[in-house]
């Protein structure tokens, strides 16, 4: 009897423990839902979309730990966007390290390589560091001489060439629409660094930096703009996006 009651005890507990992966997957669907509507709220151009601080709150990398592994990348995606729409960007960074581990040690279990989180998450620093510089010119009207503009053009080279490593890991297994926002964000990573260029004092300054991005890309900042742009399906809504925010 008593070994009896042991088993009872034991398969009530795993019952238990099922019913609680059982809530809190539920639970992340939920968060799951709240996340594309705040990306959908955030395609209308709105720069930083509401909704992201909530999420960010709900996926504490204790809950993330609890969650079945194989939604886990997907779950630091989720988190490391919010974080970086959210302005919390050393959050964002982090998560977007974590991500990647967790889903290069799943790969086998889960296709991770070139998947929507992959390519999201590596994108992540890049978008961090750009949004950072943005926001940063946004706050002052002060025009920004040679030397102040060096590590904005530094900082401009180095998410760029995040970007090619992010588009390096495009494969069979990138959706469609991975493929367009990777390029809008592209777009506008380009169109961040001409405006800084644009706050420069001096005219001769402004050619230089104009030349040095060249050489950077192998073409003209517009050309550059022109060729993201134009990797953009026309009937996608990112490619009507740039046409609000001031792309043709």
């Amino acid at each position: 009897m008593r070994s009896l009651r042991l088993i009872g005890k034991w398969v009530l507990l795993a019952v238990v423990v099922f019913a609680l992966a059982g809530c809190r997957t539920l639970q992340y669907r939920e968060i799951q839902r709240d996340f594309r509507a705040s990306v959908q709220a955030d395609n209308t151009g709105d720069p930083f979309g509401s909704g992201y601080e909530e999420i960010l709150t709900d996926l504490a990398p204790e809950y993330i730990d609890h969650l079945d592994p194989r939604l886990r990348p997907n779950a630091w995606m989720l988190r490391a966007v919010s974080a970086w729409r959210s302005g919390n960007f050393s959050n964002a960074t982090e998560s977007a390290a974590q991500g990647l581990a967790v889903g290069a040690a799943l790969e086998g279990v889960i296709p991770f390589a070139g998947s929507r989180d992959e390519i999201l998450l590596q994108m992540i620093p890049a978008l961090v560091v750009d949004s950072d510089q943005t926001r940063r010119l946004a706050g002052t009207n002060a025009l920004l001489t040679e030397a102040n503009y060096k590590p904005v053009e530094r900082a401009y080279r180095n998410t760029l060439a995040q970007m090619d490593d992010a588009a390096l890991r495009f494969n069979a297994n990138t959706p469609e629409d991975v493929h367009a926002y990777y390029y809008y964000q592209r777009w506008r990573l380009l169109q961040h660094w001409t405006a800084a260029i644009n706050r420069m004092t001096d005219g001769d300054a402004i050619l230089g930096a104009l030349g040095r991005a060249k050489t950077t890309l192998g073409k003209s900042m517009e050309d550059a703009m022109k060729e993201a742009r134009d990797k953009i399906p026309t009937g996608q809504p990112l490619r009507a996006l740039i046409r609000a925010q001031g792309g043709q």
